[in-house]
C-alpha cells in the first residue's frame, strides 16, 4: 500500500468527496482540481412506463434525470453503463438494474436482451455530446429510440500560475482521470512545456482500456487502469 499517496483528482467538485475520504482514510492526501462542472439542462420528461428499455450512460445522467422526483414509475428493463451508474440508480430505489460485462457502449450492445429489439422502445438518458453508437445500432436493429439529454459539462477555468506551484508544494505523485473529456482537458491545461513535463512523469489512473491506450499515446509514462469508475475501484488501483 502506498503510504505516500498524494493524489490529484480531476473529478467534478460534487463527485470528489467520497474519493477524498477514502484516500485520507489510508493516510494519503488529495488535491482536488475539477476540470468540469455538471450543469443540469431543462427537459420534458417522457412517460417512463412507455419504454421497454431505459438506458443510463452515467451517474450524472441518473442524478440530473431524476432530480426532485419522489415517485418513479418504470415498467421496462433498466440498464446502466457501469457500476457507478448502477449504484446511482439504486440510490433512487431502482432495483434489478442490468449492467454489461464491459462498462462501455459496446458492452451495452452485447447484452443478450438487446439483440432482438425490433419494434421495441428504448430511452437513452445521457449528457451532451454523447456517442452516437447506441442510437445508430439500436435503430439498425429495428428499435424506436428516444434520446434524453439532461446535462452538460462546463469547463472550469484554472490559473496555472497559481495552481502549479501548489501542486509542486503538495508533491503530487498520482493523477486520476475518469473520462476522455477530462483526460483531454487535463493535457490542455498543462500545455506549457514545464507543466507538461511534470504531468507526464506522474502516475496516471484511468478507468478503461481505451483511455489507457490514449494516455500512453499522449505521452504519460506510467498508466494504471482501475476495474471501473467507482471510487473504491480507483482507490484499489492507485494503492499498489
Amino acid at each position: 500500500m502506498k503510504a505516500d499517496l498524494r493524489l490529484l483528482n480531476t473529478r467534478p467538485e460534487h463527485q470528489s468527496k467520497k474519493l477524498t475520504e477514502l484516500v485520507e482514510s489510508i493516510g494519503g492526501s488529495i488535491f482536488n482540481l475539477p476540470l468540469f462542472e455538471i450543469q443540469p439542462l431543462q427537459f420534458e420528461k417522457p412517460n417512463l412506463s412507455s419504454f421497454n428499455y431505459l438506458i443510463f450512460l452515467s451517474a450524472n445522467a441518473v442524478n440530473a434525470f431524476f432530480s426532485g422526483d419522489s415517485e418513479i414509475n418504470i415498467k421496462g428493463e433498466v440498464i446502466a453503463i457501469g457500476s457507478a451508474t448502477q449504484r446511482a440508480l439504486k440510490n433512487k430505489n431502482i432495483q434489478n438494474v442490468i449492467c454489461p460485462m464491459h462498462f462501455s457502449s459496446e458492452g451495452i450492445l452485447s447484452i443478450p436482451a438487446l439483440q432482438n429489439i425490433d419494434q421495441k422502445t428504448i430511452l437513452i438518458v445521457c449528457g451532451e455530446n454523447s456517442k452516437s453508437l447506441l442510437p445508430t445500432t439500436f435503430t439498425a436493429r429495428g428499435a424506436q429510440i428516444k434520446i434524453m439529454i439532461c446535462y452538460r459539462r462546463i469547463l472550469v477555468s484554472h490559473d496555472m500560475e497559481i495552481i502549479f506551484p501548489q501542486l509542486v508544494v503538495n508533491a503530487i505523485n498520482t493523477v486520476v482521470a475518469t473520462s476522455f473529456e477530462s483526460l483531454s482537458q487535463l493535457v490542455a491545461l498543462f500545455h506549457a512545456p514545464k507543466h507538461n513535463q511534470w504531468l507526464m512523469q506522474k502516475k496516471l489512473c484511468v478507468v478503461n482500456e481505451k483511455m489507457k491506450m490514449e494516455a500512453i499515446h499522449m505521452g504519460f509514462q506510467s498508466v494504471m487502469q482501475s476495474k471501473d469508475a467507482t471510487d473504491e475501484s480507483i482507490l484499489a488501483a492507485i494503492q499498489y
